[in-house]
């Protein structure tokens, strides 16, 4: 059952170093997750072939269900966590992310003694090893210097925001103000309502809620305009 995931679980990737294509094992530890969760399926399916055979369910059965059940639900969080965002820190993110798969950049050692290092494939220079990156060994990393960073991405999301805001409410004002006419107001009020609304839904963040009560505020802030100004 599981043996056509078993060729995407395990490659061997190709990658030119030079004049020469290196062979490099890849395993995929989230393909491997998902093989542990066709299993436990399996296993699940075949207790309930047990109790349609026989009819009745014995108290065993029921134990050795809910063992399987909560398995089951545990590496469906495990998938869970290995599919979605790791860390709101890029650079924490990007190392947990690497630790999903087993490569020869930093894990050769555990290839090579396993026997899935392809036999055509280049010896490295300093043999076979286990690296310990100085983001989790040696060194450790600054936590702080991560919290700033975020900081200062996220200032300057908000203050890209904030520019943006003011612009879409002091570009039609202007416009409005120098073409002093009411079908020019109109389209105008028109044109930037809608270009807000469609900006508003393209954020995932925002609600439909949240879009349409912004997009009415938006829209009486330049009604009440053009009334004060015809």
């Amino acid at each position: 059952m599981l043996d056509n995931r078993v060729s995407v679980l395990c490659e061997n990737g190709g990658r030119r170093d030079g004049r020469h294509r290196r062979i490099e094992p890849l395993v995929r530890l989230r393909v491997l997750q998902y093989m542990n969760i066709i299993h436990m399926k399996r296993l699940l399916a075949r207790e309930v072939s047990t109790m349609s055979e026989r009819g009745y369910v014995t108290t065993n059965q029921m134990a050795r269900v809910r063992k399987l059940m909560k398995g089951y639900v545990g590496a469906l969080r495990d998938l869970q966590y290995m599919l979605e965002p790791t860390s709101r820190f890029s650079r924490t993110g990007s190392f947990l992310r690497q630790q999903f798969y087993i490569n020869m950049q930093n894990d050769s050692a555990i290839l090579e003694s396993e026997g899935l290092v392809h036999p055509d494939f280049h010896f490295p220079k300093g043999g076979y090893d286990v690296p310990v990156p100085e983001y989790a060994g040696y060194g450790g990393f600054s936590h702080t210097r991560d919290t700033e960073g975020q900081l200062s991405q996220e200032f300057l999301g908000r203050l890209r925001v904030a520019i943006l805001t003011g612009l879409s409410l002091i570009a039609p004002m202007l416009f409005m103000k120098l073409y002093n006419n009411l079908p020019a107001q109109l389209t105008t009020a028109s044109v930037a309502v809608l270009v807000l609304g469609a900006v508003l839904a393209y954020l995932e963040e925002m609600r439909k809620k949240d879009v349409v009560t912004a997009t009415a505020a938006y829209a009486a802030v330049l009604v009440v305009f053009i009334g004060t100004s015809s």
